[in-house]
Order: structure tokens, then sequence, then C-alpha cells
């Protein structure tokens, strides 16, 4: 069974505990996509449905060594742990304008 398989297997499995996503969704599960599935299309109308319908999703088969996904998290833990001033002066931009105030 592929990695992949594996992830969709264990968010099944979530979906009958209560455990997890069900905890918190009314259906009970997040929608899990699997990037490297030979059916592009299928794929794409997977990723709109669970970004229309729900909001978010979960990839898998995306190709990503785990090793850039762990860099990138430490990155930005690093990031948020400086304090906000100087958080502030790696903004790209004017602060003022950001459209998230």
């Amino acid at each position: 069974m592929s990695q992949a398989d594996q992830d969709i297997a264990v968010e099944a499995s979530l979906k009958t505990t209560g455990l997890g996503s069900a905890a918190v969704f009314d259906d009970g599960v997040v929608p899990t996509i699997d990037l490297s599935a030979s059916d592009k299309s299928q794929v794409a109308e997977q990723l709109w449905q669970a970004a229309t319908k729900v909001g978010f999703f979960s990839v898998v088969g995306h190709g990503i060594p785990q090793s850039v996904i762990d860099d990138a998290f430490g990155a930005s833990e690093n990031f948020f742990a400086q304090p906000l001033e100087d958080k502030k002066t790696q903004s790209p931009g004017d602060m003022k304008s950001n459209a998230g105030k």
C-alpha cells in the first residue's frame, strides 16, 4: 500500500471513530486529495469541491520530500518566535495597507 493510500485510510478511519477532523466537522472528514492520481481532471474537481464546500483540504502524493516540509515549518516557527518589532521590519509592504487589519 502506498503512503498516499495509507494516509487516505487513516482519514477514513477517523471518520468512523469521531477523532481528529471528525470531532470538528459535520461530515467527519477533511477531504484528502491524492495529487499523484492519473486522472488530473478528477483531481482538479476534487480540489474545487473541497475548496468551495469545506474551505480546505489535505493533499497526499504531492512528491514534496518530508525534509522540505519540516524546513518550511521550522522557518515559520523561527519567524513567529521573533519579537513583533523584528517581524514588522520584514513586512513586504506598508503595514497600514495590509488588507487583513
